[in-house]
C-alpha cells in the first residue's frame, strides 16, 4: 500500500521465516528441546528432576502461525489465494499436530488453540467465499485430517503424572541399607523452597518412611486416574468445582 509502505517491508522481511515454519512442520520427527534451569554450571540431580524442568517456549510458534495466517489473507491484486490459504491451514495444524504430541499440558492447550486458530479462519474465508467448489474440498479435507477425533485426556496430564512420581522418587532417596526408603530432610527443604513453601520445614518430613512412600504413590496415582475420567467425561457433566474436589480430597 502506498498509504503504508512500512506492510510491504514486514511482508517481505518474514517470507524466510514463514517458508522454514513451514518447512518445519512437514518433520514427521519434530521434537521441541526441553530446557533446565540454569542456576548452575555443574547440574546436580535436583536439577534434572522433572517438577523443575522449564516449559518449553511456545510463543514464537504460536506467534509463526498467527503471522502465516495474516500473509495468506494479502491480496495484492484484490482477490485472496485460495491454494496459499489452504497450504496455510495445513502448515498450522501440522504445527498444532506436533505440540500435541508434547509430555505438557501447555504444549497440548496452544496445540488445541491453533486449531481453534485455523477454524476460525477457515469460516472466515468460507464467509468471504475465498474458494471455489474445488477448492472448498481441498479446503475441508485438510480440515478433517488435521482435527482427528479427541484423543484420550491421559495424554494431557501424563507429564504431570510422571513429575509427581519423580518427585517421590527423590524426597525418599535410595534404599538403606535394610532395603527400606525414608525422606531426605535437605531434599525435602529443596523441593519446599521450589515450589514456593519456604513455611515447611525439612523438620516437617522427618520420619516419613516405606508406608508413606506407598501412601503417596497411590494418591498421586488415584487421583491423575480420576483426573482422567473427569476430563473423559468433560464439560458440563464435570465442571471446574468437581475437578477441585477430586484436588482437595486426594
Amino acid at each position: 500500500s502506498d498509504d503504508h509502505p512500512e506492510w510491504e517491508r514486514t511482508h517481505k522481511a518474514v517470507q524466510r521465516m514463514l517458508g522454514q515454519f513451514r518447512d518445519a512442520t512437514r518433520h514427521s520427527d519434530y521434537a521441541l528441546n526441553r530446557r533446565w534451569p540454569r542456576d548452575s554450571a555443574d547440574p546436580t540431580v535436583e536439577d534434572r528432576l522433572m517438577v523443575n524442568m522449564l516449559l518449553p517456549t511456545l510463543s514464537p510458534q504460536r506467534e509463526a502461525a498467527r503471522a502465516a495466517l495474516a500473509d495468506a489473507w494479502r491480496a495484492p491484486d484484490g482477490k485472496v489465494n485460495a491454494d496459499k490459504m489452504i497450504d496455510t491451514f495445513n502448515t498450522v495444524l501440522r504445527s498444532a499436530e506436533h505440540l500435541t504430541r508434547g509430555s505438557t499440558m501447555i504444549e497440548s492447550l496452544v496445540g488445541l488453540s491453533l486449531r481453534q486458530l485455523t477454524d476460525t479462519q477457515a469460516r472466515w474465508a468460507l464467509e468471504h467465499e475465498i474458494f471455489d467448489e474445488k477448492q472448498l474440498a481441498k479446503a475441508l479435507d485438510t480440515l478433517r485430517r488435521f482435527n482427528p477425533e479427541p484423543e484420550d485426556p491421559v495424554r494431557y496430564i501424563r507429564g504431570e503424572h510422571a513429575a509427581a512420581l519423580d518427585t517421590t522418587q527423590y524426597l525418599f532417596g535410595a534404599p538403606g541399607p535394610g532395603g527400606e526408603v525414608y525422606v531426605d530432610p535437605g531434599r525435602a527443604e529443596y523441593i519446599s523452597n521450589m515450589v514456593g513453601h519456604e513455611d515447611i520445614s525439612k523438620d516437617d518430613f522427618v520420619g516419613l518412611g516405606p508406608e508413606d512412600a506407598r501412601t503417596a504413590v497411590d494418591a498421586f496415582d488415584g487421583y491423575f486416574r480420576e483426573l482422567t475420567e473427569q476430563m473423559r467425561m468433560g464439560y458440563p457433566d464435570v465442571r471446574a468445582a468437581d475437578i477441585e474436589a477430586t484436588y482437595e480430597r486426594y
